[in-house]
């Protein structure tokens, strides 16, 4: 009986959210409240030289990257977008949120409420000279 408790107590859990995690940025939905929440790691953001930026990006539906003459050009269907960089003790970061974003930790941790049901692509990539995209790495939640 512990056993099918436990079991089912695990499940419901999972059912009642999903999280996925990229380069230590998390990226997690609860769907008994229908938000996501936005975790960036501090350290993440280090860089060892003020010219490089670290980018934190959420796609709905489609993730697409397009390069004219080596530069990435941005596209337009960013959900939410973070970019900037922490060096000694100055930082630098500029951040596009929908409507429905709260910032909970500055810079660091965002919660979206009300969020529609749709794939998610959580990208995380460093940039340098605000154009050079590198270790660009991603990962996606669908929300049904």
């Amino acid at each position: 009986m512990k056993k099918f408790l436990l079991a089912a107590l695990l499940t419901t859990s999972v059912m009642l959210s999903q999280s996925t995690t990229v380069r230590g940025v998390t990226l997690s939905y609860d769907k008994a409240s229908h938000s996501m929440t936005l975790t960036i790691p501090q350290n993440l953001m280090q860089v060892s030289d003020t010219d490089s930026d670290v980018k934190v990006t959420i796609h709905k539906q489609y993730s697409l990257r397009i390069s004219v003459n080596g530069a990435n050009v941005p596209t337009y269907n960013q959900y939410f977008s973070h970019q900037g960089h922490c060096y000694n003790d100055m930082w630098s970061f500029i951040t596009f949120t929908p409507g429905n974003c709260t910032e909970i930790k500055r810079n660091y941790v965002f919660k979206f409420t009300n969020v529609q049901p749709n794939e998610y692509i959580l990208d995380v990539s460093d940039v340098c000279d605000d154009k050079w995209e590198s270790n660009q790495q991603s990962k996606s939640i669908v929300i049904q």
